[in-house]
């Protein structure tokens, strides 16, 4: 085994420095202060390492791989550089470097505190569940304090439905950890999946507390508080976007609560993407995409509040849900120009099979491909219709050869498109994306594919029904111990072979 190259002596003050400067996250600086080190030591592994780590959190990804390959060659024990390799080939998309990567960091240093997380959160994301559960024990046996490890647990252990110890793990995290708001928006998550809205809600505000700043949205540059469960009557109120645009489309059924509780205006703020979609909504007084928000010219309301907080101001449970279906409509005239692109004759299908790439679950919530649903062409009598926004004819013909699906998905510009398409189609199936919801807040037959991994809270922990769409949605899970889709689209496809041809 080759030996590490001797070094030569560097100022320790100096690499103190731009140790600092990284834990800081002054990536620039501690770039260019290693880089005048490196003139005199081009071999230091540290150095190497460190700034390999800086371009990372950059996204220099090229920049970064050479500097690691550096560090690997200068120190071949270092876990530290396998670990930095293993997330840098994660992020570029290479999942069985990154396992490999991972697992020589883990080899070196059983007890290294970053690699073991790492790689179980890798084989969690690939539905490797009890591989993963194994990977962060290790973890948690070598540390007993660790409480990121104990964190991620949790989230193993909720992925596989068991919910008593994963509730223990995130409460022990918390113990150790009482002020990260993380683990107290992850307990959140928990028990909102278990239905235990009153003291799920409360936690669930912690995605604005400290160390979680602008990740799921950040406040209106208004000058009137935050609305927290205060009498609505006679009072004006401002709804503030945040998170997806499915999030946005599933809650905005409570711009006519909020009416109904005595609310003299609503301003509806939102997606310029939903803008046009939820201008049809009778009892919003005025709608305005987040992007043309001026505060200077917005007028003084009482009251403002995020989207996900009505429900905890509210005091909501799950048998108070506003589920009056559908709440949204096409706008009028718009699905005319449409049903000439669809054959007539046949029940039409509307397909969904990826969701936002910079969704944190995207990975594991999205289908590889659209080929995953290859088993459904095998039903007779159907029409497909792409929804899938991104995907282009080319894109099509690749995953589905000779068979025939109309590609809508590409030509709308916004939500009140694809709720023109959608009103025109017999069913729509697909992965937890906003068309989803917004096929279900239509009114629409929606069924949908759930992950095994992070399955969003709003759909429970069991069941194939949705409380917020009562009689509309149909889910479709993997089960705990699924590590691809194969079982849940067979179900599907079986499911739909059940369904009478419609004809037109």
């Amino acid at each position: 085994m080759p030996q590490p190259r001797e070094q030569r002596s560097i100022d320790d003050d100096a690499v103190a420095s731009i140790r600092e400067c990284y834990a800081q996250g002054q990536y620039e600086t501690a770039i260019e202060k290693a880089r005048v080190l490196l003139e005199q030591a081009c071999d230091h592994a540290e150095l190497l390492n460190i700034v390999g780590a800086c371009h990372l959190k950059l996204g220099n990804f090229d920049a970064s791989e050479a500097c690691l390959k550096q560090a690997e060659q200068a120190a071949p024990q270092s876990a530290d550089v396998d670990n930095n390799l293993g997330v840098l080939h994660q992020m570029t998309g290479r999942r069985g470097d990154a396992e490999r990567s991972f697992r020589r960091a883990i080899s070196k240093a059983p007890g290294h505190g970053e690699a073991p997380l790492n790689l179980g959160m890798l084989l969690r994301s690939q539905h490797r569940l009890k591989e993963a559960e194994h990977v962060v024990r290790s973890a948690i046996a070598h540390a007993p304090g660790n409480h990121e490890a104990l964190n991620a647990l949790g989230l193993v252990l909720k992925d596989l439905g068991r919910y008593d110890e994963a509730d223990a793990a995130y409460r022990h995290a918390l113990a150790l950890r009482p002020q990260n708001a993380a683990y107290r928006l992850n307990l959140a998550v928990l028990l909102l999946h278990q239905g235990n809205w009153i003291e799920g809600l409360p936690l669930f505000e912690a995605r604005y507390e400290s160390g979680l700043e602008n990740v799921f949205s950040s406040p209106p540059p208004v000058s009137f508080p935050q609305w927290r469960g205060e009498r609505l009557e006679g009072a004006s109120l401002l709804l503030w976007p945040e998170q997806g645009h499915g999030d946005q489309i599933q809650l905005v059924r409570y711009v006519r609560k909020i009416k109904d509780l005595g609310a003299k205006r609503v301003t509806l703020v939102c997606s310029a993407a939903t803008r046009s979609l939820f201008a049809t909504l009778p009892e919003a007084d005025a709608v305005i995409a987040r992007e043309a928000f001026d505060p200077s010219t917005c007028p003084p309301h009482d009251f403002w509040t995020y989207f996900w907080s009505i429900p905890f101001s509210l005091r909501e449970t799950p048998v108070s849900i506003p589920a009056n279906l559908p709440y949204l409509r096409a706008p009028r005239n718009a699905a005319s120009k449409w049903e000439r692109l669809m054959p007539r004759g046949r029940m039409r299908v509307g397909l969904v099979w990826k969701g936002n790439p910079n969704n944190a679950n995207d990975v594991a919530r999205s289908l590889p491909s659209l080929k995953t649903l290859e088993r459904l062409w095998q039903v007779e009598g159907i029409t497909f219709v792409s929804l899938q926004k991104e995907a282009s004819g080319a894109d099509l013909q690749r995953e589905m050869g000779d068979r025939f699906i109309v590609n809508l998905g590409n030509r709308v510009a916004d939500f009140s498109g694809v709720a023109a398409i959608v009103s025109r189609l017999d069913l729509v199936i697909g992965v937890d994306t906003a068309a989803i919801h917004l096929s279900a807040a239509l009114g629409k037959p929606t069924w949908i594919l759930l992950s095994n991994v992070g399955t969003d809270w709003r759909w429970t922990s069991a069941g194939s029904t949705s409380a917020w769409y009562p009689g509309v949605v149909t889910l479709f899970r993997q089960d705990a111990e699924e590590t691809d889709w194969s079982g849940v689209v067979a179900r599907v496809a079986h499911a739909l072979s059940l369904i009478p041809t419609l004809v037109k």
